[in-house]
């Protein structure tokens, strides 16, 4: 028989006209497999496999059972992205997470440590400094005990000055400067390597002191005299005073000491044009 006329043979048309294949919304029957295989081989490859018996699938269709599932061809690279959720697998993620937090508590643990330690090491250097520059002592006794703290704890002269600027001077800065340790402030400037370097430190102390030091809310309107006290006393000069107001910052900070410097640095550029108009008479 022609393949074709078998085919249409064992799928008749349905009611709409198309071809169905066996009953409607059914499997093909065991024979209707049979023919096609028949159709497409041959009659003696038909013959054989007839003799070979129904094949798995066809079993488990005779039974009305699920066709065995095919056999793996280890082609398929996919992995198996099936996740375990059995007691044991579901104890051991949670193992894995507590260690894993543990160990970011711990590291933060010790970063707060630090932190801590570097805090009480800073009262402690501040405490020195204040009992080396406090009492009846003279100067050079002041000057040399505060030697002493730098030479412990490795400090240079700029650090002396945070040190003098953060937690010796209080409210009465300017007169500190000025009278009770202009000598031992001018001592320890001599002291510096780089003399400009230190003026810069010096300016940004001053607006730590007056921004946001303890004594911000009385010193901030003092910055003037403040100002001009270190320049009196020879610690502070002209030049880098005028730069450094001109310059100008992006900080809020920054801008607040500044505006409150404003009147000392515009009687600063007076007087220089004074000068320089009785230079020219």
């Amino acid at each position: 028989m022609h393949k074709l006329a078998s085919f249409v043979l064992n799928n008749p048309p349905d009611t709409k006209g198309g071809i169905q294949v066996g009953s409607v919304g059914a499997k093909k029957t065991k024979e209707a497999r049979k023919a096609e295989k028949a159709d497409k081989r041959g009659g003696g490859e038909a013959a054989e496999e007839e003799e070979a018996g129904p094949t798995a699938e066809e079993e488990a269709d005779a039974r009305n059972e699920a066709p065995p599932p095919p056999e793996d061809d280890g082609e398929d690279d996919d992995g198996d992205w099936s996740v375990d959720t059995s007691a044991e697998a579901v104890a051991a993620r949670l193992r894995l997470q507590e260690d894993a937090y543990n160990k970011v508590e711990k590291a933060a643990g010790h970063k707060e440590e630090e932190l801590d330690e570097f805090e009480q090491e800073k009262k402690d250097i501040g405490d020195k400094i204040v009992k080396a520059m406090g009492g009846d002592q003279s100067t050079d006794e002041a000057v040399k005990a505060l030697m002493a703290v730098a030479s412990e704890h490795q400090l240079g002269c700029d650090d002396l000055f945070g040190f003098i600027f953060g937690g010796v001077l209080d409210a009465g800065a300017a007169k500190q400067i000025s009278s009770q340790y202009k000598a031992l402030l001018c001592k320890l400037f001599k002291s510096s390597p780089d003399k400009v370097k230190t003026q810069k430190f010096l300016l940004e102390h001053v607006q730590t002191m007056v921004v946001e030091g303890k004594h911000a809310d009385v010193l901030l309107k003092k910055t003037p005299q403040i100002l001009k006290a270190l320049y009196d006393i020879d610690i502070l000069e002209e030049e880098v005073l005028i730069k450094w107001h001109e310059k100008g910052s992006k900080k809020k900070a920054g801008r607040k000491v500044r505006e409150a410097a404003e009147p000392f640095v515009t009687w600063l550029k007076e007087a220089s044009e004074d000068e320089d108009d009785d230079d020219d008479e």
